[in-house]
């Protein structure tokens, strides 16, 4: 792999120089396992390729890699397999401190393991197909927080720039009106979603993380807000 032209903050747990190390064929062997409901006997691993997912500067609380596969199954067929791969970054103590505060990793595996799921269900029941989210195939807590999930391959991100055409933000605000709508009808089925949702991001017990972040990026900002039409104003 080629990570000549990528950053990388710095993790004590992963590296450029390691990343081939332990997203290895025993890891994805627990990933297949869940995905596609077989054993290693039924396969051989042909090859496993990763690279970064996203851009330098794109994401700030976890690395994001693609992993793309190509196994043989009963020695016959051939199949490509592509994953999400999203790794936790335990950089320093504030990047802890602000992960923990969010608690995200375990809300994102509930949310995916659990909550999307039920979601989906209640639209499943009256005959609308809906989807929140990507499947989770595996997740684990070592060396560090790792979640793998589907590829949403039919999906692109928008350049942040350009934004959305009217089209697309009525799909977006319809699918967030879905969204909503599911999350109401579930509370009233099964009550409170629970402690670790009680609050949002932008809450007092994360302020004095979240102050660094304003107090060093708020000229920046400044100054992206002026490349954007009228952002002069």
């Amino acid at each position: 792999m080629n990570y000549e032209n990528y950053t990388f903050r710095t993790s004590p747990i992963i590296s450029t120089e390691n990343v081939d190390e332990w997203l290895n064929a025993k890891f994805f062997s627990n990933v297949i396992k869940n995905h596609l409901n077989i054993t290693p006997d039924d396969y051989e691993i042909i090859s496993i390729e990763t690279k970064p997912a996203t851009k330098p500067g794109e994401n700030f609380m976890s690395f994001l890699f693609l992993s793309k596969l190509e196994i043989l199954i009963n020695g016959a067929d051939k199949t490509t397999l592509n994953y999400i791969v999203k790794c936790m970054i335990k950089r320093n103590v504030y990047n802890e401190g602000l992960t923990s505060a969010y608690n995200a990793f375990p809300k994102e595996k509930k949310n995916y393991n659990e909550i999307l799921p039920a979601f989906e269900k209640l639209y499943e029941d009256v005959g609308i197909d809906v989807h929140f989210g990507p499947k989770l195939y595996y997740s684990t807590e070592d060396p560090t927080d790792i979640i793998v999930l589907e590829l949403l391959e039919d999906y692109q991100m928008r350049p942040k720039i350009e934004g959305l055409d009217v089209e697309h933000v009525k799909r977006s605000l319809k699918w967030l009106a879905q969204f909503h709508a599911a999350s109401m009808k579930y509370y009233e089925l099964n009550g409170p979603y629970g402690e670790d949702y009680k609050d949002g991001i932008f809450a007092e017990s994360v302020e004095k993380l979240y102050q660094p972040f304003y107090d060093s990026y708020f000229d920046h900002y400044i100054e992206a807000l002026k490349k954007l039409k009228n952002g002069d104003r």
